[in-house]
């Protein structure tokens, strides 16, 4: 019987096994496990919580994301997740006070472009 895979639930995880001893590869979140879980009703298990917010805020579920950028204040991934909350929002000037306290530049690209940039920092290809 194949195991469940968390982040793939139709795909089983990877078994792998030397003579009789069978261990199971732990699931690994790539970047287009990531992108594909935007479809699902709830967040990916396992998810750091820098991760969670940027999936909220891939969902558009701005408040729960902003709750999560601001219960990590003063942590520079999170601060520049604060900075592009606020410029999602389209309040520029909380977003350049939160690009600064990131010491990070104004982005000048599409939100889409920045959001992506912030999940690869933190996922493999």
């Amino acid at each position: 019987m194949a195991a469940a895979n968390s982040q793939n639930p139709g795909r089983p995880a990877e078994v792998y096994c030397l003579n009789r001893f069978c261990i199971l590869q732990p699931d690994v979140m790539t970047y287009q496990n990531f992108l594909d879980s935007q479809t699902q009703h709830e967040t990916p298990a396992g998810l750091s919580p820098l991760l969670e917010a940027l999936w909220y805020a891939g969902r558009d579920e701005w408040h729960k994301a902003h709750a999560i950028a601001e219960q990590h204040e003063d942590a520079p991934l999170f601060d520049w997740l604060h900075a592009f909350l606020h410029r999602q929002q389209g309040d520029a000037d909380n977003a350049a006070y939160w690009y600064r306290r990131a010491a990070r530049p104004e982005f000048d690209g599409s939100l889409r472009h920045e959001w992506q940039e912030m999940v690869k920092t933190q996922l493999p290809d």
